[in-house]
Formats: structure tokens, C-alpha cells, sequence
């Protein structure tokens, strides 16, 4: 029997614990049907080395998420934006290459609406967004080689997938520029996708919590009585008071690390510009947006 609370209320359940499970209440059906993100904060850096924040934007759809619009530092030719929108809940490998596939499926969308006058995606390659401590598919960057009219352009973008959220870094010069776009843009792409942070209200940001008499072999997804993204709870019933206790915590943390908060944004750090995402009850579903 699974129930989806609050933290007060799976504390509050400590002191009622008895030899069989409590029943699911009206709160806890109330909470089941919550939407699964309500809003979502985006935070992103005023400068990062090489380049500054111009403005953020979104669309009247908040599908399509915001715009951040950079100058790159004594460079007026080059076109610099990050983009971040909703994704839905997937796994981080699974994440990454759909941030990919979707790029690329948006290019070719763009060029057969003659956005361009001609595209040509000259290299995919893996990209390390620290390379101190490389990961082989945390992010990809893309090369490309597209006309606007009569104008030859070099553009790069990069892309990641973390907390929900597709991130995308483009930055697009002139063809002659092209050396120079490789050896600027890695560096600032690398900061603008680790520093820009986003976290989201809603039933993300609250633990689930199963009680079995027996709990299964391994526990499968879980790394210990939590899973890695913080969302499930598994503990025998009933459950030892500490146990549910240093159980909640981690969940909260490990949720909080994904992003995702029960009730409260936490206040913009120094350095960063929100812009906030107001979702309808019915713009996701359980795991993705509409």
C-alpha cells in the first residue's frame, strides 16, 4: 500500500505506527492528484566569463521556456542564447540523448519551414561539461553550418539534460569566425550549463512512502531505503522511528538535488536572474509535460 505525504505527515505517522498500516486518508488522495510540477523557477547566471546576460524572455506558451539572451565580450558579430524548457522526468542517459534527438529533430523542422536558407550539421560529438571529471554522455555538442539568406553562419550548440529540463547553448557567427566559436564557446557553454539552475514546485518535490512486510531482494532503482531521485521511500512495516526519519531527510535532499521542492522556491542566490514558469494542472502529466 503506497501513501504520498508531506514531510510533516510521514513524521506525523511516527507516532501512530501500530501493527498494521494505517488507512489512505482524504489528504493523501488529495495530494496523489497534485500536479506533478506547479511552477518552476529558472535561474540563470548575469555573466559568466566572456559573456553577459542582455535579458530573459519566455513566450506566452510555457511549454517552450525561457530565452536567455548573452553578449559575448568584444565580439558584436556573435549571437549567444540559452535556452531552457520543460523536459519531463526521465532518466539522466535518456535525458541527454533525447535533448539531442530533439535538437536535431528541430533543425531539420527549421530548415523545411526555410528558417534557413541552407543547413548542413557537419559533426555530433560528446561533450564534457567538466573535464576534470569526464563523463562520456553528460552533454553533446552539435556543429553546424547554416545560411540566412545570403549570409554563411557557424553555429555550435550544446545540450544537457538535468532536472526535468532540456538546456541548450547556441552561439552563431559569421563562417569566417568559425575557429574562434569552437575556443570561446566550449568555455562559456561549460559555465552556463553547470551554473543555471532550475527547481520546481509541485508533486516532484514529495516523497513517496511504501511499507511492506517484506522487502524485495535488492530493492531495484533504490540505493538504499531511498531512491537515487529522492521520490520513493521503500522501509518494512512498521517502519523503526530513526530509520523513517534519516529516510525522509536523504529523499529530501536528494530531491531538492533534482530540483524539485513541495512548497516553497528557495530565494535567488547572488549572481543569478529568475524567471519563473506558471504550469495549469493539466500542462504535465504524472512524469512529462503535455
Amino acid at each position: 500500500m503506497r501513501w504520498g505525504w508531506t514531510v510533516v505527515g510521514m513524521l506525523a505517522l511516527l507516532a501512530g505506527c501500530a501493527s498494521s498500516p494505517p488507512p489512505r486518508t482524504e489528504r493523501a488522495d488529495t495530494q496523489k492528484a497534485r500536479p506533478f510540477i506547479e511552477r518552476s523557477a529558472i535561474d540563470v547566471p548575469r555573466s559568466v566569463p566572456g559573456a553577459t546576460l542582455v535579458n530573459v524572455v519566455r513566450e506566452e506558451n510555457v511549454g517552450l521556456g525561457v530565452d536567455a539572451i548573452y553578449r559575448v565580450d568584444d565580439w558584436r558579430d556573435a549571437s549567444l542564447d540559452l535556452f531552457v524548457f520543460p523536459a519531463g522526468n526521465l532518466p539522466p542517459d535518456v535525458g541527454v540523448r533525447r535533448a539531442q534527438e530533439d535538437f536535431i529533430a528541430s533543425l531539420h523542422a527549421a530548415r523545411q519551414a526555410d528558417t534557413f536558407s541552407a543547413l548542413a550539421i557537419d559533426a555530433q560529438q560528446p561533450f564534457e561539461l567538466d573535464p576534470a571529471t569526464p563523463v562520456t554522455r553528460d552533454a553533446h555538442k552539435t556543429l553546424i553550418s547554416v545560411s540566412k539568406g545570403d549570409t554563411p553562419l557557424a553555429s555550435r550548440a550544446w545540450v544537457t539534460y538535468r532536472q526535468n529540463y532540456f538546456f541548450k547553448v547556441r552561439l552563431s557567427a559569421p563562417e569566417t569566425d568559425a575557429a574562434r566559436i569552437d575556443l570561446v564557446g566550449d568555455a562559456i557553454a561549460r559555465v552556463l550549463l553547470r551554473d543555471t539552475r532550475v527547481t520546481s514546485i509541485g508533486r516532484c518535490g514529495q516523497p513517496s512512502i511504501t511499507m511492506v512486510k517484506e522487502l524485495p531482494p535488492g530493492q531495484p532503482g533504490m540505493l538504499d531505503p531511498v531512491s537515487a531521485d529522492g521520490r520513493h521511500i521503500v522501509l518494512p512495516f512498521p517502519p523503526e522511528k530513526d530509520a523513517l526519519v534519516r529516510a525522509v531527510v536523504t529523499s529530501t535532499g536528494r530531491l531538492r538535488e533534482h530540483g524539485c521542492v513541495a512548497d516553497a522556491l528557495p530565494p535567488v542566490a547572488d549572481g543569478l536572474q529568475r524567471l519563473e514558469l506558471p504550469f495549469k494542472p493539466e500542462d504535465w502529466t504524472p512524469a512529462s509535460p503535455r
